[in-house]
């Protein structure tokens, strides 16, 4: 293999990184773990996983039937601010929530219910949680369930929602739901969409997959790197010729 062809990989991921992002996104949607995951493969992103496992970061936050339900505002892991999305709201993580491993996360309480605003309509106190990040994300796709099906899943990216289709209901079962911007996004969330102070839904998630956008100091590390090895390609070549 030339040293050439063997850039060529290094180079795309360069450009997707250095690209000038359009104001209207493009937002590819995935109800499948694996064609989530090619998708971030092909597009050259790094890869960032969460699971909540992380006892040294997620351990005040571990609901149990023992110790009843241990809660915060937030939780920062992996340089993501995990929240409810209800601003009063707090977040947990418990044996019964988890897809692999020991926990998954919830909101606690769940949505806005207890507030008294109209939750007669649809999603207008609907259960959830949040992600964000400086200076944000690229992609993110997860698992989520409910125990109170059936429930409908919706994904909001910085305020603009991601359509899922009949996909997005959901039983008992844990399924994924993931979405890939080419345009940076700061927030996500994950909400319930059907929910009604009558007919309250609930949701859990695990599992997570998220794309973060790469620091100034290590995209101008890979660039550097990049570029020093192009010179040693074009030196090749001189010596060749």
């Amino acid at each position: 293999m030339s040293m050439s062809s063997f850039l060529q990989p290094a180079w795309k991921c360069a450009l997707v990184l250095a690209l000038t992002l359009p104001a209207h996104a493009e937002v590819r949607v995935h109800t499948h773990q694996a064609s989530f995951l090619a998708d971030l493969q092909s597009s050259g992103h790094l890869v960032r996983e969460e699971g909540f496992e992380d006892d040294a970061v997620w351990g005040a936050v571990r609901t149990t039937l023992v110790l009843g339900f241990s809660t915060a505002p937030s939780v920062v892991s992996q340089g993501v601010t995990w929240a409810s999305n209800f601003a009063a709201g707090a977040i947990t993580t418990s044996e019964g929530a988890a897809r692999t491993g020991n926990w998954g996360l919830f909101s606690y309480p769940h949505g806005s219910y207890a507030t008294g605003v109209d939750c007669m309509t649809e999603g207008a106190c609907g259960d959830g949680f949040t992600g964000s990040a400086t200076p944000g994300f690229y992609a993110i796709g997860g698992w989520i369930r409910t125990n109170t099906p059936y429930a409908k899943v919706g994904l909001i990216l910085d305020g603009t929602p991601v359509d899922f289709g009949s996909a997005g209901t959901i039983g008992t079962d844990y399924a994924f739901f993931g979405a890939v911007s080419t345009s940076a996004f700061a927030r996500f969330e994950f909400r319930e969409l059907e929910g009604t102070i009558e007919d309250q839904k609930f949701i859990f998630g695990d599992d997570f997959y998220l794309a973060p956008v790469p620091e100034p100091s290590r995209f101008m590390l890979l660039l550097s790197g990049l570029g020093l090895v192009g010179l040693a390609v074009r030196r090749h070549a001189r010596l060749r010729t």
